[in-house]
């Protein structure tokens, strides 16, 4: 076998790789991997919501429903 198939590489754990001699430096820059379509999920625990019904519905006082809820209450 060849020294490249005795090599065996592992691709968990933390590992360092020396290297002798100067680089160039990438600057600032970022990477963007797709990952594809997910969820994400959190938990926000034991909680309430508040209501609160007026006696008085804004829009629904039109003289239109006045009228209408008038009718209603003869019938």
């Amino acid at each position: 076998r060849s020294y490249y198939q005795r090599i065996q590489t592992q691709s968990a754990g933390a590992h360092t790789h020396s290297l002798s001699g100067t680089a160039a430096s990438s600057g600032a820059h970022a990477h963007t991997v797709g990952i594809g379509a997910h969820t994400h999920s959190v938990a926000i625990g034991s909680h309430g919501h508040t209501i609160t019904v007026n006696a008085a519905g804004n829009a629904e006082n039109t003289v239109k429903n006045i009228a209408f809820n008038y009718i209603v209450r003869l019938a």
